[in-house]
C-alpha cells in the first residue's frame, strides 16, 4: 500500500495512508501536499493499513524514517 510522508531538511514531518475503499463520489478526499522547503514522497509499505492504530504509528514512523534516511 503506499504512503505518503512530508519531510522538511532531513526530518519526517507528516505520513498519510490513503484508505483502501473509495468514499462517496461526493465526500470529500484528503491528500498530503509539500509546502514552501518541504518535499513529499511516495513509499509503498506492506500492511501499511495496520499502523492506523495510534499505537502503532510510532513503528510507522520509524519504517518511512530508514527507507528516506531521515532523522
Amino acid at each position: 500500500m503506499k504512503v505518503t510522508a512530508i519531510s522538511r531538511y532531513g526530518r519526517l514531518i507528516a505520513t498519510h495512508i490513503p484508505p483502501r475503499e473509495p468514499g462517496e463520489s461526493r465526500a470529500p478526499q484528503v491528500r498530503l501536499v509539500a509546502g514552501p522547503g518541504q518535499r513529499a514522497h511516495v513509499l509503498e509499505i506492506e500492511d501499511a493499513e495496520a499502523y492506523h492504530q495510534r499505537t502503532a504509528a510510532a513503528e510507522l514512523h520509524e519504517i518511512v524514517k530508514r527507507r528516506l534516511k531521515l532523522k
